[in-house]
């Protein structure tokens, strides 16, 4: 039976709204102190406006897909704490992450073929997981990246911590109940996709200016890929071009990359040269080929819908492999 608005539990996140947050960790100076109130999605001062990025296992069309959060999924999510089986399941999940070439998505747990009694309690803790990963991913992309920050992607200001007022629930709080984000920088303007929008309305009034836009953000993408993180959803969407500095591109999205360490560790076991290993990485950053992911599609998207013909320089990727190959 199709699930109704009534059966879906309402995102608590919404303009307005007073969230406790606790800072785990603090990059600036912010005009708040401990625990702060945050408005939620965006947090104004006198000085500085902020954007509130959380990682909720309970919300986010991308992450839920066709199984939206319901109060009957919580409590056997909630149950599955109390029985001590989610330690145990996170051990499983920590062991098939290390066999697997491809880690199993949290949908696999709810395979009608694969019946197992706790198989929603098993998807809300993959979940939970993949959340703490994107966190994980998020932070370390943004500390990697420190000199790229305020200039072509939004400064970090803070981790933080917000753990949900839950009076449904029979036990306290725990830590599977926190959810974990960032403050990062407020970027106002627009996104490179969709182009055809509202948003638009802030693009460049010269259409000539998408030429220096994407160009930007090409070259952005490869300034992250030169730093060592190779982003795994690299897209025009994830492009906010800011519309007060001459709509100057900024990439928004980190929490989904993989980093030139992990790789690393990852060879590390090998007979493989430094040399070679540094190779490996470029070729891992031509299949993913971030540049192009940004600069292709708005090659093909902005002679349809704004007429516009656009010629972008990407980075020769090949070459800075010759040049490794001849150290």
């Amino acid at each position: 039976m199709a699930l109704t608005s009534l059966d879906i539990t309402p995102v608590p996140y919404q303009p307005g709204r007073i969230l406790h947050i606790t800072l785990l960790k603090s990059y600036c100076s912010l005009p708040v102190s401990q625990p702060v109130e945050a408005i939620v999605l965006q947090t104004s001062s006198a000085t500085m406006s902020v954007v509130l990025d959380l990682h909720d296992r309970r919300f986010g069309a991308d992450l839920r897909k066709d199984h939206p959060h319901t109060p009957e999924a919580e409590a056997v999510f909630q149950s599955f704490i109390q029985q001590n089986k989610i330690s145990h399941f996170l051990e499983e999940l920590a062991e098939t992450k290390e066999s697997e070439p491809v880690p199993l998505s949290a949908d696999y747990y709810l395979d009608p073929d694969i019946p197992d009694p706790d198989s929603r309690a098993k998807y809300e803790t993959a979940l939970w997981q993949e959340c703490q990963e994107l966190f994980a991913c998020e932070t370390q992309a943004y500390s990697r990246l420190q000199d790229l920050q305020g200039a072509c992607i939004p400064h970090m200001y803070a981790h933080i911590l917000i753990t949900p007022n839950t009076p449904d629930h029979v036990t306290p709080p725990n830590r599977y109940d926190e959810v974990k984000g960032v403050l990062l920088e407020f970027i106002p303007g627009y996104t490179l996709r969709p182009i055809h929008n509202t948003s638009a309305l802030l693009a460049p009034p010269d259409p000539q200016e998408w030429q220096g836009v994407v160009q930007s953000a090409v070259d952005t993408a490869h300034e992250i890929n030169k730093r060592g993180i190779i982003m795994k959803d690299c897209q025009p969407r994830n492009v906010m071009a800011d519309s007060r500095r001459s709509h100057k591109p900024f990439i928004i999205d980190l929490a989904q990359c993989r980093s030139k360490d992990e790789m690393m560790k990852f060879w590390e076991d090998s007979d493989n040269e430094v040399e070679v290993e540094e190779i490996e990485y470029w070729i891992q950053a031509i299949t993913a080929d971030n540049p192009g992911a940004i600069g292709s599609i708005m090659q093909t998207k902005l002679p349809r819908e704004k007429g516009v013909e656009i010629h972008v320089k990407y980075p020769d990727i090949y070459k800075i492999i010759d040049d490794i190959k001849r150290r």
